[in-house]
């Protein structure tokens, strides 16, 4: 799911919606208690009754299709009413009659601007929150998210320490004491929200006379303190519009700052077109403070899909549009009050699900998410997309099983774990490595119960990731993800817990110079007598390739700094040295991954080398020592042909699925 590249099209867009017709769209029945949280307030609207709020996801097939959309302002309701050319300096100012036909100067700050007058600014993101004061706000906290309301003026303390911006509101009538007590405690100037869909019955249900007369008593004051005020957001049916005309009439001399609005409908150029209506008569910058893909004109609901394109293309062009402030997706709850529930943006655990991630991140990369097309979904199955089949699991265990027999009659367990991780990731069978693993800590394939002891099962899990990681070098990236997303899908939570967490490979200004110390010793001791020959002669091939090839020897393949572990060893989340490998293991991977690559011996016989020169390693262990002999070397080599042949000569495919 993507958006369309709609920005360049913006401007023919805007001209021609305009002119389209609008169908009649209700409100979200939301409403503060006296506690700051929300309630619904009604199930009727335009003659339509809707559902009892539900969490569970509505039928599909109790959908009707949709009817002809209306007019957003019909000519039998439009006002005489013509808004005077704009000021970017004086505050708004009414007219000095109520007269429909009278003209009005509006003070138009962009949303950038705003800092100028004390109000904090940022990324336009932000939420309607009607879930109270609670910890997991700082879940939804990203870089992208600056802005938080709630349909009152509670202050949310948890709100405020994980970093949003607090916009208090008066949400009506009956909340006038409440906002009297609370809106003192906003002494950052903020932005104050007026009535919550005055228009209609079911919610702060005001005629815009009374409306004025609110405001003057309880929003126009605020202005001394600092605060930007935004005008009352009605609801996106008509009447909303031409409530909001009359109340800009007849609101003289009031300083309005901004204006926000509430859309539900399945367009996104009928959204964006929904706006320009309101800047362009109004002149003012425009807090969407709810908004959805949702049909509340009996046709059918936004499919998941739909709502991915109408988010991303109306938050594309909201972000590039300097007079919208900030926008607030309906929504971050798990009751929807009678919307869509595939727009909800949170899961049953009060923290963002897949889509509310996005809704958090949009500015940051939602312009450049991009959809398959139907042709190239349908490339992307051929040419053997799939991993290879694995072998039985009886035929799986029959290799490792006699490798590692072989391997104990040798005193040589270590070398094998290393050279059967490589080969199995090499051949590209991810399953093979999850098998791999229950096979070492003897795991019972149905049940998934450990007989080893935590500690030496952490120790070969460390081995086989440090492994898996090396091969890198060799294989690159895309295998070595599918393989330890298999091995990690075996690993009980226990042996987990235990796994070290923290990077001991971040390059920083005072290691970088000894990373790359350890890589050109490493190569050197690989390569000499023609180190330097061979380092000039890649560097020819791309001034960069060898300072790559550098790098990586040192943050990767070559040990790290400390002590080496074994197979028969234990470790914990303690141990500073878990899953390091020595040098000697080192030159095992490169062997084990380029024997079962095949067609690379040139690559391959260098490796080779640097097995046998490893003898000269300082501290060798007796394994470390055996490995590196002519006898040892030829071993590692028979031993990878063994798997190899043995996982390719069973035919039967394995298809267990790995979860990235």
């Amino acid at each position: 799911m993507a958006p369309l590249n709609f920005l360049n099209l913006l401007a023919a867009a805007t001209l021609a919606v305009i002119a389209l017709s609008y169908s009649p769209a209700p409100v979200v029945a939301l409403s503060p208690d006296s506690h700051g949280q929300i309630f619904a307030r009604r199930g009727v609207h335009h003659g339509m009754r809707r559902e009892p709020a539900s969490n569970k996801k509505r039928s599909n097939s109790k959908r009707c299709k949709v009817r002809e959309s209306s007019s957003l302002v019909s000519s039998s309701t439009v006002s005489s009413y013509t808004p005077a050319s704009t000021s970017s300096t004086t505050p708004y100012v009414a007219p000095a009659t109520s007269s429909s036909s009278s003209s009005y100067v509006a003070s138009t700050t962009p949303a950038s601007s705003s800092s100028s007058s004390g109000v904090w600014t940022g990324p336009k993101g932000g939420l309607a929150w009607p879930n109270g004061d609670t910890g997991k706000l700082s879940n939804w906290k990203t870089s992208h998210m600056t802005y938080l309301y709630t349909w009152g003026s509670d202050p949310l303390p948890a709100a405020s320490n994980a970093g949003f911006h607090v916009l208090p509101q008066l949400w009506g009538d009956k909340d006038t004491a409440t906002f009297a007590q609370n809106i003192g405690s906003y002494t950052t100037p903020t932005y104050v929200l007026a009535f919550n869909e005055p228009n209609e019955s079911g919610q702060s249900n005001m005629t815009p006379d009374h409306a004025v007369q609110l405001w003057w008593q309880y929003i126009e004051p605020q202005k001394a303190n600092g605060h930007k005020l935004v005008a009352p957001a009605v609801s996106s049916s008509p009447v909303g519009f031409t409530w909001t005309q009359e109340f800009f009439s007849k609101c003289v001399g009031c300083s309005i700052d901004a204006i926000a609005t509430h859309y539900y409908d399945v367009s996104a150029s009928d959204f964006i077109a929904y706006q320009n209506k309101f800047h362009d008569e109004f002149h003012l910058p425009i807090l969407v403070t709810e908004y959805a893909c949702q049909n509340f004109n009996n046709g059918p609901q936004c499919t998941p899909d739909q709502i991915w394109s109408f988010m991303t293309e109306t938050t594309a062009w909201m972000d590039s549009t300097d007079w919208i402030i900030s926008y607030m997706w309906f929504g971050a709850m798990l009751d929807m009050f009678n919307v869509n529930y595939e727009c909800q943006l949170m899961g049953s655990d009060g923290l963002p699900n897949t889509l509310g991630e996005d809704a958090e991140t949009f500015s940051l990369r939602g312009r450049r998410m991009v959809k398959l097309s139907p042709a190239i979904k349908h490339l992307l199955t051929l040419r053997n997309p799939n991993s290879l089949p694995s072998p039985t699991t009886a035929r799986l265990r029959q290799i490792l099983s006699s490798t590692y027999k072989d391997a104990q009659s040798r005193q040589a367990e270590t070398g094998w774990l290393v050279l059967t991780t490589c080969t199995l990731l090499t051949l590209n069978r991810p399953p093979t490595l999850a098998h791999f693993y229950r096979f070492m800590t003897d795991t019972d394939e149905a049940t998934g119960s450990r007989k080893s002891s935590v500690l030496e099962a952490v120790n070969k899990a460390a081995l086989v990731r440090e492994s898996a990681l090396k091969s890198t070098i060799f294989v690159g990236v895309p295998r070595v993800i599918l393989s330890l997303a298999a091995l990690n899908e075996v690993i009980d939570d226990e042996v987990k817990a235990a796994l070290r967490k923290d990077s001991r490979r971040i390059s920083t200004p005072e290691n970088i110079e000894s990373t790359l110390v350890r890589g050109k010793a490493l190569w050197d001791a690989l390569y000499t007598p023609y180190a330097d020959k061979l380092h000039d002669k890649l560097g020819g091939y791309h001034p960069d390739f060898i300072s790559f090839i550098i790098q990586c020897y040192g943050a990767v393949l070559s040990p790290l700094p400390g002590g080496v572990k074994g197979y028969a060893d234990s470790s914990s989340i303690h141990d500073p040295d878990q899953g390091n490998l020595s040098r000697t293991l080192g030159s095992v991977v490169g062997i084990a991954c380029l024997r079962a690559e095949e067609r690379v011996v040139p690559q391959l016989t260098s490796h080779v080398f640097g097995l046998l020169k490893a003898r000269n390693a300082e501290n060798q262990s007796k394994e470390d020592a055996w490995l590196s002999s002519d006898e040892g070397t030829e071993w590692v080599i028979r031993t990878v042909d063994t798997i190899v042949d043995g996982v390719k000569s069973d035919g039967q495919e394995f298809h267990e699925k790995v979860k990235l």
